[in-house]
């Protein structure tokens, strides 16, 4: 049915919240591009909403590391995004987003940047790798990296000579989001 009816379940996961995600895990299982990055979307979704909380989605995670680890780009983009979401677990998801920084897929790398700074000082100890990267990606990676490393206070040396190069770069969504981010830095308390 719901191969045939697609929305239906989608909506499950936000109008029934967690007791859906048995059936959801069973689904994302055994589906297929572009189902897959759908699915996954919709996890997020009621993660954001607040349906399902991070502890509730943490059981999926298996699931989305096989989607994240697979061919499907649009799947690999949807599950870095939902480990942000869940961001639980990061010994498991922290190696693989820090692995997904040299996808060649730009939205892929944009989004395992962005992911990385929702887990916070747990991912802190990689802004080293954030860093070091950052001159060479392009800049909607660049925007999610200044970003990521205004949640990294612990790491503040290594960040914030990349955001001051930031506050200087050529695009002016980098420049907003490195400004904001040693705002951040600085707000944070010791």
């Amino acid at each position: 049915m719901v191969k045939s009816r697609t929305g239906y379940f989608e909506g499950a996961l936000l109008a029934i919240g967690p007791d859906a995600l048995p059936a959801f895990t069973n689904l994302l299982a055994h589906s297929k591009f572009p189902q897959t990055g759908n699915l996954i979307s919709y996890l997020a979704n009621a993660v954001y909403a607040g349906r399902i909380t991070p502890e509730q989605a943490a059981p999926a995670l298996p699931y989305l590391v096989q989607v994240f680890k697979s061919s499907d780009s649009h799947g690999r983009w949807y599950a870095a995004s939902a480990f942000g979401a869940i961001h639980r677990d990061p010994d498991l998801c922290i190696p693989l987003l820090i692995s997904g920084l040299t996808d060649p897929s730009a939205s892929i790398r944009e989004s395992c940047a962005q992911s990385l700074g929702a887990f916070g000082e747990a991912a802190s100890s990689h802004a080293g790798e954030l860093a070091q990267g950052f001159d060479q990606m392009d800049a909607l990676t660049r925007r999610s990296i200044c970003s990521a490393l205004g949640n990294f206070r612990s790491a503040a040396a290594i960040c914030v000579p990349v955001l001051v190069r930031g506050a200087a770069d050529p695009d002016q969504n980098v420049r907003v989001a490195a400004v904001v981010a040693l705002g951040q830095l600085a707000a944070m308390p010791d």
